[in-house]
């Protein structure tokens, strides 16, 4: 814990996860305007192979939903798990970098990418992708696709599965979506 807001978190977290509801942190020296560096996000899970980082896991999102797609995902793109992620706007990315130190201040704004499926930059493409801010959303819906598929295939397509994540007015409408 480094600021009052990494405690924050850590508090908020550690409630959650005692099973209480509708409880908020918040407070201590985090002054007016004391706000965290906004970091990008490219909807993936990272695997460390050598020297090398590579996407594990690509969050998709949903396609039909402009500010629900993966960075990754953008039609034409062709990026796959699997592949590596050798720079980020120059910057060699190696597994000695998190990734996310060369995507500080970088959510919504394009950035560029050196991809390529081996570990070289004989062959790399280079592509331009815009970062999110906030990566749950590509999360939440994979997880619910996950669950979707896995009770269709237990059930030989005879229950379905909905995911109704609360009953506002975001639940309703991905209860109506499902």
């Amino acid at each position: 814990v480094s600021h009052r807001s990494d405690l924050n978190l850590v508090l908020g977290n550690m409630i959650g996860e005692l099973g209480t509801g509708h409880s908020y942190v918040g407070g201590g020296d985090m002054g007016e305007g004391a706000r965290g560096v906004p970091v990008g996000h490219l909807g993936a899970d990272y695997a460390i192979e050598g020297k090398y980082v590579k996407f594990a896991k690509i969050y998709k999102g949903n396609q039909f939903e402009e500010d629900r797609r993966g960075p990754l995902a953008e039609p034409g793109l062709n990026v796959k798990d699997g592949d590596y992620l050798l720079a980020i706007d120059g910057n060699e990315v190696t597994s000695s970098v998190d990734p996310h130190a060369f995507l500080q201040n970088k959510a919504g704004k394009s950035v560029n990418l050196t991809i390529n499926s081996k570990p070289s930059m004989d062959g790399a493409r280079k592509l331009r992708v815009r970062p999110v801010a906030d990566e749950s959303d590509l999360r939440y819906i994979s997880w619910v696709e996950g669950n979707r598929k896995r009770v269709a295939e237990m059930s030989n397509g005879r229950i379905g599965y909905i995911h109704v994540p609360d009953t506002q007015e975001g639940g309703i409408t991905e209860f109506v979506k499902g």
